[in-house]
């Protein structure tokens, strides 16, 4: 499915995002190998505590391979999985 994406920095909006953090709030992905807190943080029921735990767990163990690796990370749960099905890639 393709995606026009148009980016209007009017005034007041914030011309520092990346364009993952915009793709994943367009309805995109956030791609858990490769976001940065800040990515991870659009994600639904991620703050910044876990968002650095995901980012330790993909340093310590390697490149994310599916949801199920998410499991791993300390803190997320079967709840957490289900909210995230839809919003991440690897």
């Amino acid at each position: 499915q393709a995606m026009t994406l148009v980016l209007d920095y009017g005034p007041g909006q914030d011309a520092e995002k990346t364009f993952a953090r915009v793709f994943a709030e367009a309805g995109g992905t956030v791609d858990l190998n490769t976001a940065d807190a800040a990515d991870l943080q659009t994600l639904p029921g991620i703050g910044p505590a876990m968002a650095e735990k995901i980012i330790a767990h993909r340093e310590t163990v390697g490149p994310f391979t599916g949801l199920q690796d998410l499991d791993a990370v300390p803190g997320i749960g079967p709840a957490t999985l289900d909210r995230l099905r839809d919003h991440v890639s690897w």
